[in-house]
């Protein structure tokens, strides 16, 4: 078992968890990540430092991302997409390799927390992040991440420079298994980073001719700047018009934004997405206070606060959250 404390973060765009019992690393409510198996993250330091060592053993039948333990990664190269947003590719352990990934699926990476590196039980931060990579990529793996003021993990991984080398765990996790045209619509809802599963689904959407699933994404940030992969989207709304729309809201906009202003509403949701019926699905991505207004939050008992969807009368079973 790794017996140093440990720091898990679900996503992105959610705050780490320190989760340490008597040096014991305590894995609470990591209902996805928890099937990591108990066994593969928390594996000794002695089967740890085998799994690191063996990368090249990883990703049996082509597929990188196809064995338990941590592979390692090296960072090829980084590109600036704005102010506090870099895209990193990562070259796969073989030229030739597919990630093994799936839509809608995450890895998580493995970092060493300043300052424990020399420790006999060094302490760990784990990130999970959704690959902007599509699954026929061949030999690299692409992830976009946000820098924020905190620091943390998102600070140390801007701080890499190509050549250098990060642990991804083997096994990806999978957040959703999508079915082509198994409902009319899919109304996306994003803020900041959380654009990223919803591209890697959209481009998936829009590659397969015989997908006709229209998609509605409604797309929130702070200021003009912080839009991700605008360019992406604006590209396949103008290949895929009659499929897919954009509509981008700013919370801080400057008086040149001739977009929506202001935080998101149960008015904006209806003013552009559908209406709720049993022939529509919502994808909901972004920090944990955007997510709860949106999707509601249970308190105890089963009591808590209606989400904007709810009121609009979505049931439950429509709503998914990244």
């Amino acid at each position: 078992m790794l017996t140093g404390p440990q720091y898990i973060r679900y996503y992105s765009t959610k705050k780490p968890l320190y989760t340490s019992i008597n040096g014991r690393p305590a894995l609470y409510g990591l209902s996805g990540v928890a099937i990591l198996g108990i066994g593969s993250l928390c594996v000794n330091r002695h089967h740890h430092a085998e799994a690191l060592s063996s990368s090249s053993s990883a990703g049996k039948e082509g597929k990188a991302f196809n064995s338990y333990g941590f592979i390692s990664l090296k960072l090829r190269e980084t590109q600036d997409i704005n102010h506090n947003v870099k895209r990193f590719r990562f070259d796969l352990p073989n030229e030739d390799q597919v990630t093994g990934l799936t839509v809608s699926s995450f890895v998580l990476i493995r970092l060493t927390k300043p300052g424990t590196e020399d420790k006999f039980w060094p302490s760990y931060v784990f990130r999970p992040y959704t690959p902007v990579s599509m699954e026929d990529d061949v030999g690299f793996l692409d992830l976009i991440v946000k820098k924020y003021d905190s620091g943390g993990a998102s600070e140390q991984i801007h701080n890499l420079k190509p050549g250098e080398n990060v642990q991804f765990f083997g096994k990806p996790i999978s957040f959703r298994k999508y079915e082509p045209n198994k409902v009319d619509s899919i109304s996306m809802i994003a803020a900041g980073s959380g654009i990223t599963p919803m591209v890697q689904l959209l481009r998936k959407i829009m590659e397969n001719p015989d997908d006709q699933t229209k998609v509605h994404l409604l797309y929130c940030n702070s200021t003009e700047q912080d839009i991700l992969l605008r360019d992406q989207l604006m590209q396949l709304e103008q290949a895929h018009g009659n499929q897919f729309k954009v509509t981008y809201c700013l919370s801080r906009p400057d008086n040149s934004w001739n977009g929506e202003r202001g935080r998101i509403t149960a008015e904006m949701i209806k003013r552009y997405l559908p209406e709720a019926s049993t022939n529509t699905e919502v994808y909901i991505c972004g920090p944990d206070g955007f997510t709860n207004l949106i999707k509601g939050k249970k308190g105890f008992f089963g009591r808590g606060k209606k989400g904007l969807l709810e009121q609009l009368g979505y049931e439950t079973g429509q709503v998914h959250a990244f």
